[in-house]
């Protein structure tokens, strides 16, 4: 007796579900938080800080930086900002640098559990802070280097840090050696001083504060006067003359209210930068 086979249609193969190396790692990849992962890069403390403080202090270093590269003014030195954010980015690189030792020790296999891509992202969160703090820092150099002789006493002093302070008087002590041998000694003793702040013009170069800048009013500041003339020339101005002959214009009145963003001169919204009733943007 032949028997036939049972037709095609009544084999139904096993399904067996496959899960590629690829899908487990794109999960596992999407379920790091990358909020964990910074904070995972600074070891505790007996008293943490909350994130919220980090956050607040980084979004007040990056506003302290962008203060100091569109103003023409030097802000003062934000002793305790930056001495918590340094404090912080001293404890990241000590961490990562442990965490590369301890993966130094690792074999292969426990390499590639997703603690690469992790230290991939502090160290990348780290030269972020360390640029701006650089690039801070760089930008109030640069005004140093210029108005050196305007921040050297007054009320220009108590805005430098003590390293700001021995960079100041260096590199002021360097200017007057060489422009005493180039020129200055060549003329009379009282006409030798760099430091000269009598007569119609002050030999003392500051900076310009009647340069425009652009603001966004945070909070309600007040009324400040705009569209005068550039008589107040801040604390110094460019010394060449065009504040001169305008100081009897008048200006007008204008409020300045949350949310507006608008061109104005330094002079005209310099206390309100300085209570942080606006920022320079």
């Amino acid at each position: 007796m032949n028997r036939r086979p049972p037709s095609p249609q009544h084999f139904h193969p096993p399904q067996h579900p496959t899960t590629t190396y690829h899908d487990r790692t794109t999960a596992a990849s999407i379920s790091i938080d990358i909020s964990d992962i910074l904070a995972s890069a600074v070891p505790p403390a007996p008293h943490p800080a909350p994130s919220s403080s980090r956050a607040h202090d980084l979004q007040a270093l990056t506003q302290a930086w962008i203060t100091e590269r569109t103003g023409p003014e030097l802000q003062a030195y934000p002793h305790a900002l930056m001495e918590r954010t340094l404090g912080r980015l001293r404890q990241q690189i000590s961490a990562i640098e442990r965490e590369h030792d301890r993966a130094a020790e690792r074999s292969v296999m426990e390499r590639g559990r997703g603690r690469g891509f992790q230290l991939i992202i502090q160290q990348t969160e780290v030269e972020r802070q360390k640029f701006v703090v650089r690039s801070l820092l760089r930008a109030r150099l640069a005004k140093i280097d210029r108005f050196p002789v305007h921040y050297g006493g007054g009320a220009g002093a108590l805005l430098l840090s003590a390293a700001e302070e021995v960079y100041r008087v260096r590199h002021q002590e360097l200017l007057e050696r060489m422009y005493r041998a180039a020129f200055l000694g060549r003329f009379p003793s009282r006409l030798g001083s760099m430091r000269d702040g009598r007569g119609a013009v002050s030999m003392v170069e500051g900076p310009d504060a009647r340069a425009a800048v652009w603001v966004r009013v945070v909070r309600e500041g007040g009324v400040v006067v705009v569209g005068e003339g550039d008589g107040d020339g801040g604390d110094g101005g460019d010394g060449d003359g065009e504040g001169g002959g305008g100081g009897g214009k008048e200006g007008q009145a204008q409020a300045l209210k949350r949310g507006d963003v608008c061109v104005l001169r330094y002079s005209a919204v310099r206390d309100a930068v300085r209570r942080g009733d606006v920022l320079l943007i």
